[in-house]
């Protein structure tokens, strides 16, 4: 008998493998198995939709700071870009293999970029006024 690692046949390791993957490829399947598909996609047509009204306020807000700023018009072309491709209104709702929405995930993603934007100005701003109070 032609025997493997450590005393284990090729044969055993080759069915501890094979379960293993079976195991780790039907969680997901069993998971998703167990939710209303109707209301999960409504679900996260509700939450992608808060993210896009949430984008939509911070994007104001972003845009009015980089007006402050002079430098509005590359951040209005951006948040406008968001607003208009918002997942919530270009992606279906339906859930990828690990029961994931990928209109959410991508609504979080264009929160993130406006919030990005914001923050990059918030910081500009306050770079520009130490330098001002360093050079008086």
């Amino acid at each position: 008998m032609d025997m493997g690692v450590e005393g284990t046949t090729p044969r055993l390791l080759f069915r501890i493998a094979l379960g293993l993957a079976v195991a780790l490829w039907a969680n997901p399947i069993r998971a998703c198995s167990f939710v209303d598909e109707a209301a999960a996609s409504a679900a996260s047509i509700r939450i992608s939709n808060y993210y896009l009204l949430a984008t939509a306020l911070l994007g104001i807000i972003c845009v009015l700071v980089a007006f402050y700023r002079r430098r509005w018009f590359w951040s209005l072309i951006v948040v406008a870009l968001v607003l208009i491709f918002h997942p919530s209104r270009t992606i279906t709702p339906l859930h990828a293999p690990d029961c994931t929405y990928p209109n959410i995930e991508l609504s979080q993603a264009a929160f993130a970029l406006v919030a990005i934007m914001f923050v990059f100005h918030l910081w500009r701003i306050v770079v520009a006024r130490r330098r001002s109070h360093l050079g008086t």
